[in-house]
Formats: C-alpha cells, structure tokens, sequence
C-alpha cells in the first residue's frame, strides 16, 4: 500500500467512534473498494501510483468519511435504545417507591449493574451498555468521596488533638483503599475514552440526580413529593439517553447532550429545593457541568499522552 493511503486510513482510522470490530469491518471494506478502484484506473492505462491518488481522491475526504460512516452506523434500534434507558427507570422506581431507604435495595441494584457492565464488557462493549456502566461507577465513587472526607475528618481531629472517629487503624485501612478505587475508576474511564468520550458522558449523565438523590436521602424527613420529583428526574436522563442513541449524527448527539443535561438539571434543582442558589441546587449544576466538559478535556489529553508515548 502506498505511503498516500496508508497516512489516509490511518487517519480515518483515528476518526472513526466506531466499536473496534466495526471500524476493523469498515477499513476492510473501504480498502477493498480502493483496491478496486484502483484496479479499474490501471486498466485504463494509469500507473499503479496514479491510480491509487485518484481513487484515494474519489473517496473523499477523510473527516467527512468518517461522519457519514457514524452516521451510518452509530444510530441503533429502539430495543437497544430502551436497554440503554432501563437503568435510568429502574432508578425513577426506585426513588417513586422511597427505595432510597432501603439500603440493601439500592446496594443490590447497583451490584447487579457492575455485573451486568463486567459481563457485557466481556462480550465486545455493546452500545446500550454504558448507561450501566454509569451505574457501576456510582458504588466506587461514592465510596472513595466518602473515604476522602473520612480521611481528611481523621487528619484534621489528629492536629487538632481530638480522637479519630474510627482509630488510627481505621483511618489508615481506609486511607490505604483509596488508591485502588482510584485505580478502578481510571481504568474504566480510559476504556471507555479509547472508545469514544461520548460514551463517558453517556456513563456520567445520572450523577447529578444521583447528587440531588443523595441530599435527599440526608434529609432526615423528606416531603412526600420528593420520591414523585426524583423519579420524574431519572424519567428525564431516561428520555435523554433515548435520544442520544436514536440519533445518528453526532454534531446532533453533543448539541442533544449539551443542551438537555443542564436544563433537566436546573428543572429538578428548582423544584426540589425552591430555587437554584440553594447549595444543592448549586451542586448539582456544577456535577451537570463537569459531566458535559470533562469527557472531551479527558480525550484531549489522553490522545496526547498516547501520541507522546507512540513517539
């Protein structure tokens, strides 16, 4: 293969937000029509080299390839579309039900979406999987926010003298874990910007009800309207995800993203607490912000450690 065209499927290669079987799928069947392409402008009289530019140049460009092959083949079914909500309803159930006061109830739920994430993941990443995948992080990062403010209440009761609420063992033990949960979720993370960072934010878009679910599951006697607003919030990410995975251009899917997120964000923070400047109405806009900016500043900068470390 010339120099032309392995430059041209390299970079379509790196363009392509494709599952990887499905871009290996596509390069074989784009370099087959190169070859025959080629193959009919050396019948016409054309040198090898000359023949190959032309048909390079038939093919177009390799960004606008790249959006058509998406296009083409990034749009999915409505029963893998409704898979890919059902977690999202499940956690609207739960939350309509008060299930939030079930410990043992959520635990489980969130246990059966790690397995379901760890199997699946197993079987080649399937499109409707990542909203699960969303769910399985929730455990892990929960708990390493939980351990950080253990940690740092610890330390800040050692200076000032005072005993550490769990001893000094305790404190340690869960000092120790917290790299490992680090570790887990950087792994995952890194998947799944090696597949595309719209998956990610896909993953991320229930922590700020997941957030706004934690404040009220602190709130030692919540109205009875809270379940009914919570589950119409998961009903909201749900309709969303819809959404995302019904379309077929991207550009769409980020504007869908970009524009939905906030304002269902800002609908439930309102409503919940009376007005946006409460502090979890605060927090919860700034989690829905960092949802939507930090998978594409995390694909920035792991492309360019890749590159770097490819050089």
């Amino acid at each position: 293969m010339l120099p032309e065209a392995r430059a041209y499927f390299r970079d379509l290669r790196q363009r392509l937000r494709l599952a990887p079987g499905k871009v290996q799928e596509v390069l074989r069947e784009l370099e087959a029509h190169l070859e025959d392409r080629t193959a009919e402008g050396m019948e016409k009289g054309l040198p090898r080299e000359e023949a190959v530019r032309r048909a390079l140049a038939a093919m177009g460009d390799a960004r606008l390839v790249a959006q058509e092959l998406y296009a083409t083949h990034a749009r999915v079914s409505w029963p893998t579309a409704a898979l890919a909500a059902f977690p999202h309803g499940v956690a609207g159930l739960v939350f309509l039900v008060q299930g939030w006061r079930w410990p043992w109830l959520v635990g489980g739920l969130l246990a059966l979406a790690t397995l379901v994430s760890l199997l699946s993941w197993r079987r080649g990443q399937p499109l409707w999987v990542y909203p699960w995948v969303g769910y399985a992080l929730a455990l892990p990062v929960a708990a390493g926010l939980a351990g950080v403010a253990i940690v740092v209440g610890g330390m800040r009761d050692i200076v000032g003298g005072r005993v550490a609420p769990l001893g000094h063992p305790g404190l340690w033990a869960i000092a120790a874990s917290l790299p490992g949960l680090a570790w887990g979720v950087a792994t995952i993370v890194r998947r799944l910007l090696d597949r595309d960072w719209l998956h990610l934010t896909v993953a991320l878009l229930p922590f700020p009800s997941l957030g706004i679910g934690w404040a009220l599951f602190r709130w030692p006697d919540p109205p009875a309207w809270s379940g009914g607003l919570m589950a119409l919030s998961f009903l909201g990410v749900a309709g969303l995800t819809l959404t995302f995975y019904r379309l077929g251009s991207r550009t769409l899917r980020v504007w869908v993203l970009a524009l939905g997120l906030p304002l269902l964000t800002l609908y439930t923070a309102i409503t919940y607490t009376g007005g946006l400047l409460s502090p979890t109405g605060v927090t919860a806009l700034v989690v829905a912000i960092a949802v939507l900016l930090l998978p594409p500043w995390l694909d920035g900068w792991w492309g360019r450690e890749k590159r770097h470390r490819a050089a």
